[in-house]
């Protein structure tokens, strides 16, 4: 009983002090040590798959050359693995997972887009209609929102049962580099 003196201490969290309370002491970081990939790479596009297996596509290696490895992490094992190849190689990619579980990996303009189904492996799209250098934003009906291609003010969708690419907004600015959050 904390009322009983005679109880001893009983520790009951954070207590005040002149009107502020004292937080608990901030626990340490912990770092994760993994396994390291099959080569180093930059510039790459890395999605979370629905199996809880992490997709590793493009991005340089070897200096600037283009990295024409996939390769597959799984966490359970804290293992790395080749990928199945894809049609296309290319850097400074990105890629999301869309609301079905296939991953949407783009790069630049002249490049397709590449869906990646883990049963069935790599399928290209159309090619990006601008320069990307921003964020990709699966959206709940399966397409992507794409902000920030190659300082653009357009913000455009991405339909994956279409293979088409439509103009969604204007920014007043043109944007590169670019992030998106979902507010919800």
């Amino acid at each position: 009983d904390a009322s009983d003196p005679d109880a001893g201490e009983i520790d009951v969290g954070p207590r005040l002090d002149s009107g502020c309370v004292q937080a608990a002491p901030p626990a340490e970081p912990q770092l994760l040590e993994l396994t390291m990939p099959g080569r180093p790479r930059t510039h790459h596009a890395a999605v979370r798959l629905q199996d809880g297996r992490v997709l590793l596509a493009g991005g340089f290696s070897d200096g600037l050359r283009f990295d024409p490895d996939v390769e597959l992490f799984d966490p359970e094992t804290d293992r790395f693995s080749v990928g199945p190849d894809r049609p296309a190689g290319f850097a400074f990619a990105v890629g999301t997972r869309l609301s079905d579980g296939r991953a949407f990996v783009l790069s630049t303009q002249e490049q397709p887009s590449l869906l990646y189904e883990p049963d069935t492996g790599w399928t290209t799209t159309a090619s990006t209609p601008e320069a990307f250098a921003g964020a990709l934003f699966p959206l709940p009906d399966g397409r992507v929102l794409t902000v920030g291609l190659d300082n653009s003010s357009d913000v455009y969708l991405y339909d994956p049962n279409a293979d088409a690419w439509s103009v969604f907004a204007t920014l007043s600015q043109p944007r590169s580099g670019t992030n998106a959050v979902d507010l919800r």
